[in-house]
């Protein structure tokens, strides 16, 4: 390269001019101003200069051979992002299907009641009825302190013909096969069944009057069914002691939702579809067993 000759660099995208070989004597030498001068014409009009182009380092520029952070966690971070849409859009529909959350309840077993129900409950009882004391004879097959003995006896007596209930009074289990008005009818029905080899013993059989708080819708029926159970009581020596069209009334005087008294409804219908078709001593069961549920559910209040 000849001295005193200027060139153009590119240094990052910037145009510098450097001279090659040039002493501090030339430049004081007016005929090497003068040169320097033209030089300096020439450069500007980028006439006869050669360009040279280089790049220098920039620390913060500089591409790392070690792979980017933001590569590594990209697919976590679209995940987790994912992960949170789905489960907000899907609260969203919950909310949507279900309306409000049900509020909590309490841990030790007993929900709480809320105050509008717990109102209508009390408004639903507020009429009585008055137990009537009742009084009959029965025939008792045996008396056990446990159900499962009792359960087992009444499938002897079934076996041989003879239909009986279980009534447990004062922590006992009595087994009753039959019932009557008075002594009497009692003891002379004991003789005819007695003639198979079974035992009965004549037992005064009786309860006390009471209250029993109910509602209006249950209040009529029950009543009624108190009346049509002595005059059927009465008539047991007849050939078929229930009238069909009595307890038919009393059925319809059911409500749809007897509460409480559900099981006692339940028979009072059975009793009116069955009462043509129900002997003396069939009927004596039926009514042993009105008398029994009627009677628990007075005990449950």
């Amino acid at each position: 390269m000849d001295k005193d000759k200027m060139v153009v660099l590119w240094e990052n995208g910037k145009q510098i001019k450097v001279k090659v070989n040039t002493s501090s004597s030339k430049l004081s030498d007016p005929r090497s101003k003068e040169e320097a001068a033209a030089s300096v014409e020439r450069l500007q009009d980028n006439e006869d200069v050669p360009l040279f182009q280089r790049k220098m380092p920039n620390k913060y520029n500089s591409k790392s051979n070690k792979p980017k952070r933001w590569g590594a966690l990209k697919p976590v971070l679209l995940t987790i992002a994912s992960a949170l849409g789905v489960g907000t859009l899907l609260g969203i529909i919950m909310l949507r299907m279900f309306g409000t959350i049900d509020p909590e309840v309490p841990t030790n077993g007993s929900a709480a009641v809320p105050a509008e129900i717990e109102t209508a409950n009390k408004e639903s009882s507020n009429a009585e009825v008055a137990l009537e004391p009742v009084n009959a004879f029965v025939l008792q097959a045996g008396v056990f302190s446990g159900r499962e003995n009792a359960s087992e006896w009444a499938e002897t007596y079934k076996e041989a013909g003879v239909s009986t209930i279980l009534w447990e009074k004062d922590n006992q289990f009595y087994l009753l096969a039959g019932m009557a008005q008075d002594k009497e009818g009692a003891t002379q029905l004991r003789d005819e069944m007695t003639k198979d080899g079974l035992e009965f013993y004549v037992k005064e059989w009786s309860t006390g009057a009471g209250t029993l708080h109910v509602s209006e819708d249950n209040k009529a029926w029950l009543e009624q069914l108190q009346k049509n159970w002595i005059e059927t009581k009465k008539g047991l020596s007849n050939e078929r002691p229930f009238e069909k069209e009595t307890w038919d009334k009393l059925a319809q005087l059911i409500p749809k939702q007897a509460g409480q008294f559900s099981a006692l409804a339940e028979e009072v219908r059975n009793s009116a579809e069955l009462a043509e078709d129900l002997s003396s001593q069939k009927a004596q069961h039926q009514l042993l067993l009105l008398w029994n549920l009627y009677t628990n559910s007075a005990d449950k209040q």
